[in-house]
């Protein structure tokens, strides 16, 4: 079976997902990641990047 066999389709899909839980729980990890650097470029060292983060809410209406 090639791949583009794989593809064709006998009638238009009604619903598309896609999978974006990998992406919601390493926005944390990512953010403190590029947070880090910026903060120790300013010399914040009161302050630490899970901090700054943690400081926003994390669902819509908190």
């Amino acid at each position: 079976m090639s791949n583009a066999s794989m593809f064709q389709l006998t009638s238009p899909p009604k619903i598309i997902t896609f999978d974006c839980y990998g992406t919601l729980v390493q926005w944390y990890e990512a953010l403190e990641r590029e947070a880090g650097p910026v903060l120790s470029k300013h010399s914040a060292s009161d302050v630490s990047a899970s901090a700054i983060i943690d400081s926003f809410p994390r669902t819509p209406g908190n």
